[in-house]
């Protein structure tokens, strides 16, 4: 599978992904993410991941909070078998994503 299908996977399925940033990551040092959109920038035609970073290397010195990541900069990903909620600071009406390729579906949380 190609990068990309193992994001689009992992949104679908809501799992967490691990990964090093091409760039900015220091060797040995993985970004775990979870992963909300693909998309297409309307200026550059670069394709996009928006996540939520729960830990690893940031330029921003925050390791965790959302990013935006390119996609021809990312290393070899793993799937890991954390889930994650839907986050309501997701704006899924963002004007970013005017060219989604895929995003992630609200499904409201239910407790029995």
């Amino acid at each position: 599978m190609t990068n990309q299908q193992l994001i689009e996977t992992a949104i679908k399925n809501k799992n967490q992904i691990a990964f090093h940033y091409n760039g900015t990551s220091e060797p040995g040092e993985t970004r775990i993410v979870e992963p909300y959109c693909i998309y297409v920038t309307s200026k550059t035609k670069t394709i996009m991941i928006d996540c939520w970073q729960e830990s690893g290397k940031s330029e921003s010195g925050n390791s965790e909070g959302w990013k935006m990541f390119k996609l021809d900069n990312i290393g070899e990903i793993e799937i890991l078998p954390i889930k994650f909620i839907y986050s309501s600071q997701f704006n899924p009406e963002s004007n970013r994503y005017k060219n989604t390729i895929c995003k992630m579906k609200f499904e409201p949380v239910t407790f029995v």
